[in-house]
């Protein structure tokens, strides 16, 4: 699944929003479409402040003040092997730039 993160105070639904929720485990709580059960985003204790978004739910048109910037490819070396991504885009282990 590929995921945009976004400052969680920042992000707001403009549909649906109406969310299952499941620990996957202690730290990690992942969140459904109750309708449909598509994952949808996932929010993590060891970043409170951010919302982890699955990209194939945003709709992200060209209208001005749509965060579609790729910043990084986190968890690299966890990738499937056969996902080749040749950009200038940092590739990192976890979440964080710096990893």
């Amino acid at each position: 699944m590929t995921l945009s993160l976004f400052p969680i105070e920042a992000f707001r639904w403009t549909k649906g929003g109406n969310l299952d929720t499941f620990h996957s485990s202690e730290k990690v709580h992942r969140h459904r479409c109750k309708n449909c059960g598509t994952p949808l985003t996932i929010t993590l204790d060891a970043f409170p402040d951010l919302i982890a978004v699955s990209r194939s739910s945003l709709d992200v048109g060209d209208e001005p003040g749509h965060p579609t910037e790729t910043l990084r490819h986190a968890f690299w070396a966890d990738r499937v092997n056969w996902i080749a991504i040749n950009d200038d885009v940092p590739k990192v282990k976890g979440f964080a730039a710096e990893s």
